[in-house]
């Protein structure tokens, strides 16, 4: 039977659960955002947002689109930073549930063997970084067939 997760470090798991939490909410807020920003669209948008865009775009006289880039990557960048927290977390409670600690031998064996393991983990990485970019560019594609087909009628 697997070791439950919340005895093994509560804190951390707490914390990990909030943030994974707080974060794709973020992301999906600032998707919810993006044709509101890019397009003028006008929807149900939270008054916050457009306090915002009043105060950079007149008091601080930032153009147009640098004031829309700045509100969406205000949440977007959130909510990326709080999901690589909740990642980071589970990787730190699975480490303690299925790697026991090594002996002295094997730990001077694996610090030696480590420039191979991100070797490894970064080409990994690639794969899933390719994945993420065409979902990014599939939502784009859409969004603009969207807005042809809604320019049209």
């Amino acid at each position: 039977m697997e070791q439950d997760r919340y005895q093994t470090d509560k804190p951390l798991y707490i914390s990990g659960i909030l943030c994974l939490i707080g974060g794709l909410s973020l992301l999906i807020f600032s998707i919810y955002l993006l044709p509101h920003l890019v397009w003028n669209l006008s929807y149900d948008v939270p008054i916050l947002i457009q306090h915002m865009y009043y105060y950079l775009h007149t008091h601080l006289r930032i153009s147009d689109f640098y004031s829309q880039l700045i509100i969406f990557l205000t949440f977007f960048l959130s909510g990326v930073v709080l999901t690589l927290y909740s990642y980071y977390a589970s990787n730190k409670i699975d480490n303690k549930i299925y790697e026991p600690e090594l002996p002295q031998k094997q730990q001077t064996v694996n610090e030696e063997e480590k420039e191979g393991f991100w070797l490894r983990m970064a080409k990994k990485s690639a794969g899933d970084f390719s994945l993420l970019f065409k979902i990014l560019i599939l939502m784009g594609l859409i969004l603009l067939a969207a807005y042809f087909v809604e320019s049209i009628l």
